[in-house]
């Protein structure tokens, strides 16, 4: 019922990625470490906002994607100027 509304959350939980990472890697994890704690958060914050809306859990989790997507797309794009 509440699609719009999932997706939308989900991008916001996903734009919090690189903050996450940030914080981990400031604290001396190791890479493949802050990248599975990062991804287990992720995506139990976005089940949980997805219980709490009562939306569908796809959509939370396709908001997160979409953030994803276009943080990749971000970084490839300055990775690829001169």
């Amino acid at each position: 019922m509440y699609a719009n509304l999932g997706a939308g959350s989900g991008t916001l939980i996903g734009s919090t990625n690189a903050y996450l990472m940030v914080a981990l890697l400031d604290q001396g994890s190791p890479f493949l470490f802050a990248s599975l704690m990062r991804l287990a958060i992720l995506s139990a914050v976005a089940l949980g906002v997805a219980l709490l809306l009562q939306s569908s859990a796809w959509a939370v989790i396709l908001g997160v994607g979409s953030a994803q997507l276009v943080m990749v797309v971000a970084a490839v794009r300055q990775g690829l100027r001169p």
